[in-house]
């Protein structure tokens, strides 16, 4: 919370595959708003939204990053769109914790060959 708040960010994005699933409760979706990583971040004045569809839905292939990019090649505007209406400074959140591991690398890539602004927060 402290990273976030020091970067400014008033908006958490979900991109992970199943939100609903996390390992430890307080960073799973819950169903109440009030609970879970909802309620964590509204105590702290950020804003959570779950974005359908940024999720990693090749995370069970070897090649799930060329699976990515492809993906993007095709329809990477189409995804990035509801992005666009969110209020920067935004984060991206999944749950691998390593940024080059995960697909929210390709999502800042292409974020940054559109013209906008991206920065690691690992």
């Amino acid at each position: 919370m402290s990273l976030l708040k020091q970067k400014g960010i008033t908006t958490l994005v979900d991109v992970r595959l199943r939100p609903g699933h996390a390992s430890i409760g307080a960073f799973k979706k819950a169903k109440e708003p009030k609970k879970g990583v909802q309620g964590l971040l509204v105590e702290n004045g950020i804003l959570y939204i779950f974005l359908l569809g940024l999720d990693d839905i090749f995370i069970d292939y070897e090649d799930w990053q060329v699976r990515y990019k492809g993906l993007f090649e095709i329809a990477g505007d189409l995804l990035i769109e509801r992005l666009q209406t969110v209020a920067a400074p935004f984060c991206l959140m999944c749950a691998e914790k390593h940024t080059k591991r995960c697909h929210r690398c390709l999502i800042a890539e292409y974020l940054l060959s559109k013209g906008h602004q991206a920065e690691n927060l690992e």
